[in-house]
């Protein structure tokens, strides 16, 4: 793994990278208060498969920097830093694979900028409630107590604590990776360690988009593009009316159920490999050299 730090309007990104350089470029982002490293059990199957895979820290996550205030952790900042990040990098079109959170914000991203993707893959995407099914009063309150509260991470003993922790949310995780995760996801204080993401992300501040769902039904109606559904079959944030009208809604949809949880990219990171790939493929059947060949022929 190859990691990287760039400047997206003002914030520090960290990115990570695995794969050649030249190869077909797949971008995977990552859910709520995780990192881009746990993406390396899927990123390392398609670098063998000779793919260049980018994985960035969101702001206020990882390595990447915290924003100014909780304000700025809004669905649109998040997609505006993806934006921002793919046009410096200066990828040709790419595969575009989100999780949870990710996916939310991968589909904001195709719908604004289709013309860069190949296809999407989204794993474990919920159907967005929108903001009609919100008490808009209450809601202003809940945000502005959260805004003017501080917000601190609880301490841990050490590094051995964090790891515990971490597997003990996510059964499945590696050991060897998961002290990984907490080496990088982790910060000394005082005489103990604390998370690095920003205590703030754990009030979900700003993550509303705002749209009513039927909107937000029209915007996955016009993702004119192959896209894959993945869910974790064991998973408790699949509701089955849900997942009927998200695959009613997209005009090319492959829908499969991986192994595992809500974390199918620990659970079964084959799953979301084979989807990437197979969007890759079918990329190269449709264009026998795309951008990427010829930035590899060039290369060699």
């Amino acid at each position: 793994m190859r990691e990287q730090n760039h400047v997206v309007k003002d914030l520090v990104i960290r990115v990570c990278e695995w794969g050649p350089q030249a190869g077909p470029p797949v971008v995977l982002v990552h859910g709520l208060l995780d990192q881009a490293l746990t993406w390396e059990p899927v990123a390392r199957m398609l670098a063998a498969q000779g793919c260049r895979v980018i994985a960035p820290d969101l702001r206020g996550h990882g390595l990447s920097q915290h924003a100014a205030s909780g304000a700025d952790y809004g669905l649109l900042c998040y997609v505006a830093d993806l934006a921002c990040l793919v046009e410096r990098l200066q990828l040709p079109r790419f595969v575009l694979v989100g999780h949870s959170l990710g996916s939310l914000i991968s589909v904001i991203y195709a719908s604004a900028y289709a013309s860069s993707l190949l296809g999407l893959v989204l794993v474990e995407t919920i159907l967005f409630a929108g903001c009609d099914k919100l008490d808009m009063r209450e809601e202003l309150r809940h945000d502005l107590e959260y805004m003017r509260a501080e917000h601190r991470h609880a301490r841990m003993s050490n590094l051995d604590a964090a790891v515990k922790l971490l597997r003990t949310v996510r059964p499945r995780l590696d050991a060897m990776l998961a002290r990984r995760l907490c080496e990088r996801g982790t910060r000394r204080e005082d005489d103990g360690v604390v998370w690095r993401w920003d205590p703030i992300l754990r009030t979900r501040l700003g993550l509303r988009f705002p749209a009513r769902r039927d909107q937000y039904l029209d915007l996955l109606r016009r993702i004119d593009m192959p896209v894959w559904l993945l869910f974790g079959r064991h998973s408790r944030f699949t509701r089955f009316e849900e997942t009927q009208q998200l695959m009613a809604a997209f005009p090319s949809v492959h829908h499969e159920n991986a192994e595992g949880g809500h974390d199918v990219h620990i659970d079964d990171p084959g799953a979301i490999a084979r989807a990437a790939l197979a969007l890759v493929r079918s990329a190269r059947e449709l264009d026998p050299r795309p951008r990427w060949a010829a930035s590899a022929a060039t290369s060699q």
